[in-house]
């Protein structure tokens, strides 16, 4: 995980909650709960490595035209709500 845009932080968040939920719904047993967080942790946690790898490319590459359009894309999303709950919306917790 790459330090670019927060992933790395806002997925150890997500797990917490996530584990936490999980050990809730089963406290006779928690490893029905913790098998249950890794399968459902796999699918979002691979997606935002990939999402942190994308933004370091574009952060770190020497073409100064992608990082430029990356930065503005950036920028741009960080200042409208709407657009940044749609560009992020399927990292979201859905359990």
């Amino acid at each position: 995980m790459t330090p670019l845009r927060g992933i790395g932080a806002n997925t150890a968040l997500r797990d917490a909650q996530l584990l936490c939920r999980k050990l809730i719904a089963s406290p006779d047993d928690f490893r029905p709960a913790v098998a249950a967080y890794e399968d459902r942790m796999r699918d979002y946690g691979f997606a935002a490595v990939r999402a942190s790898k994308r933004s370091a490319d574009g952060f770190v590459t020497e073409n100064w035209f992608a990082r430029g359009m990356m930065r503005l894309m950036f920028g741009l999303v960080g200042s409208v709500p709407a657009l940044k709950r749609r560009m992020f919306r399927d990292m979201g917790d859905d359990d």
